[in-house]
């Protein structure tokens, strides 16, 4: 019979409370790091400066700051590295161990711009997982309550100015921003970047953005799952300055999937390719798969205003777009621009929603601009399970346009049937003849001075006119009279908001804070007196999201290019004695639309159109000119376009809406 030691009851409750007991802290090792610093050792584990399980800032930072040439961040007993925000440095390789895990500590990264991991004008550095890989883990629920500022930058790495950095074998997961920010800074630019083998998982702006680059492969990546900000994008190519280069970006057997936005964006209007050269884009064996909006976006137009030509060539090779709300492909370019769009080999299968899987509009600011570009489709098949057309053309400047740059075929298979549709420009002009309209000119509201149509107004509430972003609103008031606005501060899907200054700015230029707007709440901002009789301008900032005036008790409107969003209800506009012509443009955003209906100033009904996207114009007949007073335009859901963005611009008369009939504004005479 054997014999067992037994130890005493005190021993044996030691014993086991050890083992279930982890370790929480673990001291630093002097020995160790004094080597490091000597220079002695050239590799390095993070646990040597100390861990401490409830935050291990300084302890990372400090073998960090060590420079030693390799820092490797162990697996530790007790769990993952809690950290606040740490900012990398210079000829740094650093290694996480299989399963490690770096983690944002709950309650910090209060600033708008912090992130887990900065790399701000530094090179050669490489971030490593081993193995099956490292995560690094933040906490997007918790920025999006009201204990933070509301912020889109709170990435999980940030790039600028950088140059021979590589990414690999990490997930980001829940930033509070961009999985990965590729920026710019005082002039630097981002070169030879390799993100390879990472995974961006619900992230809330984007998975990756791309600001400026030089020379970025990103390979093997998977981006999925974003939703908070906009754009929401898996990644998003956006330069911020006309000066920000995109030069040899290749992306290489990639995946977006379940984006609240498009899968590949590319939002280029700040670009000026004369300040640095033409882009180049390339897509390799890349999938889009189920993002919300469209698996390929590409935009260099502007919302408002005049921007340079682009040049460049942009290839999109062996690629698969599937599932995508939006269309598989939408092109939205300026007519001057001298873009090269290549396709080859490209599979789309079940996208666009209720329109074409395939889109492209040109936008012109100048009579009789060519179109230089070219967009060539080689070996492109459209799968589609609804009978439809697969491509969409919009002239949006009505400038007298057909696709005359689309070249190549494309192969349609739809309930059995397989057909290939050669693009000739005899093809091209029939299916999209050309749309011209008469230009009017559009009223300068810097020179013209602005009344009220109604000398006493009387005031008015008013509920579903949403002005995206919200903006400045003009507002007429004599010296003396109080104003007094009501207005809300909406959600726009699951777009975040935050509170902001509400200010208005005086006809002299004065500023008077007025309060403050909260995401989803009604506010009511008033000024007790007015200190001077004109026109002053109030703004209600909405974000991303939208503003809607519920009330006010002087005359009110938005003006120039007019955003709404989701809007269903009426505003109004005054057409003065003596107009000769005016006209009416409307179009949506992307393929979002609205049903709009234009009433005259006795209520018939002069003008309807449903499911407008692609720009449409009213111009009034002399008779219907001449009939002086107030007009009604009304927003509706369109019967079959996405119920979104939509944008009206009025020319011959003032181009401002007002909420209610009695607080217009019009042209003095």
């Amino acid at each position: 019979m054997q014999t067992r030691k037994t130890l005493p009851f005190f021993g044996l409750a030691f014993a086991v409370l050890l083992t279930v007991v982890p370790a929480f802290s673990q001291d630093a090792q002097p020995l160790m790091i004094d080597e490091v610093l000597s220079g002695a050792r050239k590799e390095a584990r993070a646990s040597w400066w100390g861990y401490d399980a409830k935050d291990s800032t300084g302890n990372l930072q400090a073998a960090i700051n060590s420079e030693v040439p390799r820092l490797i961040i162990d697996k530790v007993s007790a769990g993952p590295w809690i950290t606040q925000p740490l900012t990398l440095v210079s000829n740094q390789e650093i290694v996480f161990e299989e399963g490690v895990e770096l983690q944002a500590l709950r309650g910090a990264y209060k600033g708008t711009n912090d992130s887990m991991l900065r790399l701000v004008y530094v090179e050669n550095v490489t971030l490593l997982g081993l193995g099956t890989g490292a995560t690094l883990r933040m906490f997007k629920a918790d920025y999006h309550t009201d204990a933070y500022v509301k912020a889109e930058w709170r990435h999980g790495i940030t790039l600028r100015g950088t140059k021979n950095v590589r990414i690999e074998n990490l997930s980001i997961i829940d930033s509070g921003g961009d999985g990965i920010y590729v920026g710019a800074g005082a002039g630097r630019y981002c070169t030879d970047t390799v993100i390879r083998k990472v995974i961006c998982d619900g992230n809330n702006r984007q998975g990756i953005s791309v600001i400026a680059a030089i020379n970025l492969l990103i390979e093997d990546t998977i981006m999925r799952n974003t939703w908070g900000t906009a754009p929401q994008a898996g990644i998003d190519f956006e330069p911020n300055h006309a000066h920000e280069p995109l030069i040899n970006c290749v992306m290489r057997n990639c995946i977006t999937e379940n984006n609240a936005g498009d899968g590949y964006e590319f939002y280029l209007p700040n670009m000026d390719t004369q300040k640095h050269g033409a882009l180049t884009i390339t897509l390799e064996n890349c999938v889009s798969r189920g993002d919300k909006r469209s698996a390929f976006a590409f935009i260099t137009r502007a919302r408002k205003t005049p921007k340079p030509a682009t040049s460049g060539l942009v290839k999109v090779v062996n690629c698969s777009f599937e599932n995508s709300g939006g269309a598989a492909i939408g092109i939205s370019t300026k007519a001057n621009d001298d873009l090269d769009f290549e396709f080859t080999n490209l599979k789309i299968r079940d996208c666009g929603g209720s329109f074409a899987p395939i889109t492209i509009s040109t936008h012109n600011y100048t009579d009789g601009a060519p179109l230089p570009g070219k967009v060539v489709f080689t070996n492109v098949t459209v799968e589609d399970s609804v009978d439809r057309p697969f491509l969409r053309y919009s002239d949006a400047s009505l400038g007298g346009y057909y696709p005359s740059h689309v070249s190549g075929a494309i192969t349609v298979v739809c309930d059995g049937k397989t057909t290939t549709q050669a693009l000739t420009q005899e093809w091209l002009k029939t299916t999209f003849p050309s749309r011209i309209v008469r230009r009017l000119p559009s009223v300068d509201l810097s020179s013209v001075e602005l009344t009220p149509v109604e000398a006493a107004p009387a005031a008015a509430t008013f509920k579903g006119l949403r002005f995206r972003r919200g903006g400045d609103f003009l507002v007429y008031a004599n010296q003396g009279e109080a104003i007094e606005v009501k207005a809300y501060y909406g959600r726009l899907a699951k777009l975040e908001g935050a509170t902001d200054k509400v200010v208005l700015t005086d006809p002299k230029g004065g500023k008077t804070e007025l309060g403050k707007i909260k995401f989803q709440e009604e506010a009511t901002f008033t000024l007790a007196s007015a200190p001077m009789t004109g026109l002053y301008r109030l703004n209600i900032p909405g974000g991303s999201c939208w503003i809607e005036l519920r009330a006010s008790n002087r005359p009110i409107a938005m003006a120039g290019t007019i955003d709404v969003v989701a809007t269903i209800g009426d505003a109004f506009f005054h057409v003065p004695a003596g107009t000769p012509e005016f006209a009416i443009h409307c179009w949506g955003e992307g393929e979002e639309g609205a049903k709009v209906t234009l009433f005259d100033p006795v209520g018939n009904n002069v003008w309807e159109k449903d499911d407008v996207v692609d720009i449409e114009q009213f111009i009034a007949t002399p008779q219907q000119a001449a009939q002086a007073g107030v007009w009604k335009l009304r927003f509706d859901r369109a019967s079959k376009a996405f119920h979104e963005d939509f944008h009206v611009e009025l020319f011959g008369v003032p181009s401002l809406l007002s909420p209610a009939p009695g607080l217009t504004l019009t042209e003095k005479k």
